[in-house]
């Protein structure tokens, strides 16, 4: 649990989990989890949500390329 509380600790402070985020669920889901996966999980689950806000500042930028040119 102390874990998943140091690598979501930014995220809590930001207001960036979920309103129905329970951290004893997921401790209870990564019971056998080394803090290296834990980690990852966190990052991956990060990414994945970042990933349609990338995408779309990505098609953006090239955009905003093609009409300076």
């Amino acid at each position: 649990m102390q874990i998943l509380r140091i690598h979501t600790a930014q995220m809590q402070e930001n207001g960036m989990l979920a309103s129905d985020f329970d951290i004893n669920e997921l401790a209870a889901s990564t019971k056998n989890f080394t803090g290296a996966e834990i980690e990852r999980l966190v990052r991956a689950a990060t990414n994945n949500a970042m990933y349609p806000f990338i995408k779309v500042l990505s098609e953006w930028k090239q955009f905003i390329r093609v009409v300076h040119c």
